[in-house]
């Protein structure tokens, strides 16, 4: 149930990042019929980092996509406290402050692309990114064992042959042909 709720919350940030920077960046959207508030956009964006943050680290997701999901989420919670950051440094020392500006306007929102293009791929790459049950010896890909299925993609290390090392791919079967003993 966490891992659908974790690729729900996903999408939903990556959504409402693209409205709240098209209706900043792209005129014609920020003057249309329906009124979208950026201001309320990005506490709705940091509220959906902080529990997809939350997720990832309670669940049992693991490797690259762990890595790429805590990026996507500290990215999006980063950006209004920079922000906030930037002005209170700003108002306190009457000066421009110019490393917690360009934190916000820069780095945590390449973070977030980044993050988001990286679990997007897996998540293409793998076609199930966040089934966390992982049954050891069950291959998911072919039936020769030259894919690792899931195991892999969580970050496992799988100590069994494939199964062609253990005879049990007949060639032909599993479509590598002559390669497969």
């Amino acid at each position: 149930m966490k891992g659908k709720l974790i690729w729900s919350i996903f999408w939903a940030m990556v959504g409402v990042f693209i409205i709240a920077t098209g209706a900043m960046f792209i005129p014609p959207l920020g003057r249309s019929q329906v009124r979208f508030s950026v201001f309320v956009a990005w506490p709705v964006l940091a509220g959906l980092g902080v529990t997809l943050l939350v997720l990832t680290i309670k669940t049992k997701v693991g490797g690259m996509l762990k890595g790429f999901l805590l990026l996507t989420g500290a990215s999006v919670v980063g950006l209004p406290v920079f922000a906030v950051l930037h002005n209170v440094v700003s108002a306190l020392f009457h000066t421009e402050e110019p490393v917690f500006f360009i934190t916000a306007l820069i780095v945590c929102p390449i973070g977030f692309l980044v993050g988001a293009v990286g679990t997007i791929v897996l998540a293409i790459k793998k076609k199930q990114p966040f089934q966390l049950k992982h049954l050891e010896g069950v291959n998911t890909e072919n039936s020769c064992g030259r894919g690792w299925g899931e195991r892999a993609y969580a970050g496992l290390e799988s100590r069994a042959k494939p199964q062609s090392e253990r005879g049990l791919c007949r060639p032909g079967e599993c479509g590598h042909g002559a390669d497969c003993p």
